[in-house]
């Protein structure tokens, strides 16, 4: 070993001694300087998505000679001994089909070279916390706000019209929607804004399928788990329409951005559907009739 990496090592072992001494008193020994806290996340605006799973949790140290460590926690909470110092810390549950940066609390879907969404997310929450354990007497509880990370955005197309027979097939492409933001911006954001921003933005697809329940013969659905939309574009869903008897296709865009406006804000943990009414007549020319939006407890509701 040179000097020069001699010094740095003796250094930083003299530091670390300083600060475990600076809270040892005399004849004390290093128990003096843990405290046993206890880190609860808190299921505000969400719930778990399994009751019997575990919760990642990562405590980092806000010191420059401190080091991260890792423990599971069930969904109310986990004891741990903590040194004096501050920390960071991060909660998630178990995810798929998202890339999840703990470090800088990001979120990204897997996309093509398009930004286009290929894959859906799975449900999933996480957060974070800073605290200052102290030397103290008694039990110090940490609460980690957990908040859902992705919601379903169900799309469905009822029909009207005498072009319906004619229906082959149905997809489209969401635009504007999330494809790389923090984890503050999920459902509802951090800060309660309407329309959250995002790193980065793409598109996804849609495949329609006609429903099979009775009195919905004319309803073609599509779902989406999406991170959210981007607060600084519209909402523009591009349909194509592909027709039997050798007619040509129809392409048709819809704004949107008006039925997302509660996405990211209201009755976060249930799926948000958009209900669009068309239509279609013998001439294959579409025509939008109605459309409402919200939550699935007060679409079912209607």
């Amino acid at each position: 070993m040179d000097m020069n990496k001699k010094l740095a090592c003796n250094f930083l072992l003299t530091f670390i001694l300083l600060f475990i001494t600076s809270c040892v008193e005399d004849g004390e020994n290093l128990e003096k300087c843990m405290r046993t806290v206890r880190i609860e996340p808190r299921w505000i605006h969400t719930r778990p998505v399994n009751e019997s799973e575990d919760v990642n949790i990562r405590i980092r140290p806000n010191t420059s000679f401190g080091t991260s460590e890792e423990i599971k926690s069930d969904i109310f909470g986990v004891n741990v001994d903590l040194l004096t110092s501050g920390y960071t810390i991060v909660g998630w549950e178990d995810y798929s089909n998202v890339n999840l940066d703990i470090t800088n609390q990001t979120v990204s879907v897997q996309s093509t070279s398009r930004s286009r969404a290929i894959a859906d997310p799975s449900l999933f929450s996480a957060g974070s916390a800073t605290a200052e354990v102290t030397p103290a007497d008694g039990f110090e509880i940490i609460p980690l706000i957990m908040y859902r990370q992705v919601r379903p955005l169900i799309i469905t197309i009822e029909f009207e019209g005498m072009g319906i027979p004619f229906i082959n097939s149905i997809n489209g492409t969401l635009n504007g929607i999330a494809w790389e933001r923090t984890w503050q911006n999920g459902f509802p954001p951090v800060n309660e804004a309407i329309r959250p921003t995002v790193i980065q933005s793409g598109d996804i697809t849609y495949t329609f399928t006609p429903s099979e329940e009775e009195g919905e013969e004319n309803w073609y659905t599509g779902t989406r788990n999406l991170l959210g939309i981007d607060g600084n574009m519209q909402q523009m869903l591009d349909l194509n329409i592909s027709f039997n008897n050798d007619n040509n296709d129809v392409d048709y865009e819809i704004n949107i951005t008006n039925q997302l406006a509660e996405f990211h804000t209201k009755d976060v943990d249930e799926p948000w559907y958009v209900i669009l009414k068309l239509n279609l007549g013998a001439n294959l020319e579409i025509d939008i009739v109605d459309w409402i939006s919200g939550p699935e407890s007060w679409i079912t509701a209607q």
